[in-house]
């Protein structure tokens, strides 16, 4: 997936961790391309915050989180299953009320 203007758009699978190019159309397409420009994928843009465009044959050949682990048991472990930190979470922030920062801007400016 790629981030742009707060959504989320799909690529395909073998292009995790690659830099792309996106450009957006004048008909509001999201246009994403590799390097050296070859076209990988096409969305409509999103209009909201925090949306999901996903197309399926993004991930085509891609072994589910249950089937690796299955997989794995299956040949007693001796393949390695996907590396942790190939797949993120949403990171964890503290939340607090807005006046903590009014106070410290009170005290940096004091």
């Amino acid at each position: 997936m790629i981030s742009y203007e707060g959504n989320l758009y799909s690529v395909p699978a073998a292009y995790a961790r690659k830099t792309l190019r996106v450009k957006i159309t004048e008909a509001g397409e999201l246009v994403i391309c590799s390097e050296v420009g070859q076209e990988l994928a096409r969305h409509r843009v999103l209009l909201g915050r925090g949306e999901r465009s996903v197309q399926a044959e993004h991930y085509r050949g891609l072994a589910s989180p249950a089937q690796r682990v299955e997989k794995a048991s299956a040949s007693q472990q001796t393949e390695r299953l996907a590396d942790p930190s190939m797949f993120w979470d949403a990171p964890v922030v503290e939340v607090r009320p807005l006046a903590v920062y009014d106070q410290l801007l009170w005290e940096v400016s004091s």
